[in-house]
């Protein structure tokens, strides 16, 4: 089972705000097609606030929740 430093490498990823769950990798069955799902999150401190736009200078906005993405990339293994 590969883990996360594989991934990082495989799919070239640069972002440091990414962190992989303990489930790294499953499989799920989308009409009739299997799909390899790898399993991330993506956290950073914003650098403003999206509704006054004031700046965040001292990391004094904090981020609450998320939201659940679907990200599509071209087949590897044909």
């Amino acid at each position: 089972m590969p883990n996360s430093n594989d991934i990082v490498n495989l799919l070239h990823l640069k972002d440091n705000s990414l962190s992989f769950s303990k489930e790294l990798i499953t499989f799920k069955m989308i009409k009739n097609i299997k799909y390899t799902v790898i399993h991330a999150s993506l956290s950073y401190i914003p650098k403003s606030c999206p509704h006054c736009h004031s700046k965040n200078s001292r990391n004094s906005i904090i981020k609450h929740g998320f939201k659940s993405s679907d990200i599509t990339m071209n087949t590897v293994n044909h």
